[in-house]
């Protein structure tokens, strides 16, 4: 259809392979900053505070140890998320976390964040698949599964 642009597939904007943190918001606002200084989002303390108040309304953590934290931004031009795995695991909620993909999501893109998010659990609901990302700990083999299974752009 003319006229009509399918959005910019998402983009791996930031990725950490060993996070030890706290708690879920020290979580959200360490990958926020990594996002930001990426140069993927503007002002990382906003993000962080706009996932955080969606945490509020209901926990993004799933039952498989992934959450998929995330906040809309206007000013965004495609989706970027920061990936992270916690090798103690996290209390996300009231349910331990291992991974988490922090999705920052343009205003007008809901229905492309719907669809990874629905890519992502799809995938990630194989435990073959859960297990050889949770045991991937060099950098560049942790973007190419990402890359190869989840179709992100590598920044």
């Amino acid at each position: 259809m003319e006229g009509t642009q399918q959005p910019a597939a998402p983009v791996l904007g930031a990725l950490e392979l060993d996070l030890h943190v706290p708690d879920v918001a020290v979580a959200v606002t360490y990958l926020s900053a990594q996002l930001s200084r990426a140069g993927w989002i503007e002002d990382s303390t906003a993000f962080a505070d706009a996932v955080m108040l969606r945490e509020q309304h209901g926990s993004t953590a799933l039952p498989i140890g992934v959450a998929l934290p995330h906040a809309r931004l206007g000013n965004l031009s495609r989706i970027a998320l920061a990936y992270a795995h916690c090798p103690e695991g996290l209390d996300w909620g009231g349910t331990r976390v291992d991974l988490i993909f922090l999705v920052a999501v343009p205003k007008i893109q809901a229905t492309a964040y719907l669809a990874l998010v629905q890519q992502l659990t799809k995938t990630l609901r194989s435990d073959k698949h859960l297990q050889e990302l949770k045991s991937l700990g060099d950098g560049g083999a942790c973007r190419a599964w990402l890359q190869r299974h989840l179709n992100l752009v590598l920044a």
